[in-house]
């Protein structure tokens, strides 16, 4: 019984302990993906046959290399592959978006955004396109293979840096107006007591 309890109470405590999968775009995972709206209603995709030019880094779990994370995610399943191409720059925002926040702080999330030609440049490494059969046919998934190096970390603090200058810069005006306010008021004040005083 021992045995058996320190199991159960050691998956308590680590409820998400070994598992991991590419971050997939719009969809939950991809054994059972389910199309864009666009597509229609999918059943569960059949298990893909073995393609021998399918990537080792797809089903590679994320890591650091170096100083440099690596992940891989997946956008799809789509009818086309342009349709993955023209979800591609969103899918990368959001994962870049996700990198960031884990990287700089939850204060930085949603708050930090940089160009898409950037990542597309910087940060995508490779790409697949993988062509899996559903009840519907067939459907276009790309995988895409990122990387977040030192480089791009330090974009992403300068671009931080920046949005809370910008927050500072605009605290300092909302308080000047304020004062201004304040200013404006009581010279009202002052004037229509001395008005008061010169008519008795």
């Amino acid at each position: 019984m021992a045995p058996a309890f320190f199991v159960l109470a050691m998956l308590a405590v680590f409820p998400a302990y070994g598992a991991s999968a590419p971050l997939l775009i719009g969809e939950s995972s991809e054994s059972d993906a389910e199309p864009s709206s666009e597509a229609g209603t999918l059943s569960a995709g059949e298990t893909p046959e073995a393609d021998a030019s399918r990537p080792g880094w797809v089903d590679t779990e994320p890591n650091l290399v170096g100083d440099v994370y690596r992940m891989s995610m997946v956008v799809g399943p789509f009818t086309t592959c342009k349709e993955c191409d023209d979800h591609l720059p969103e899918a990368l925002q959001k994962a870049a978006g996700q990198y960031i926040e884990d990287y700089l702080g939850h204060e930085a999330a949603g708050r930090v955004r940089l160009p898409a030609r950037l990542l597309l440049e910087r940060v995508v490494k490779d790409r697949w396109e993988e062509t899996r059969s559903y009840s519907v046919g067939p459907m276009k998934n790309l995988h895409v293979l990122l990387e977040f190096d030192r480089k791009f970390n330090e974009e992403a603090k300068e671009a931080w840096r920046k949005v809370r200058i910008e927050d500072r810069i605009g605290g300092v005006a909302g308080m000047g107006v304020l004062i201004l306010g304040s200013l404006a008021a009581l010279f009202g004040l002052l004037k229509v007591t001395a008005r008061k005083k010169n008519r008795t």
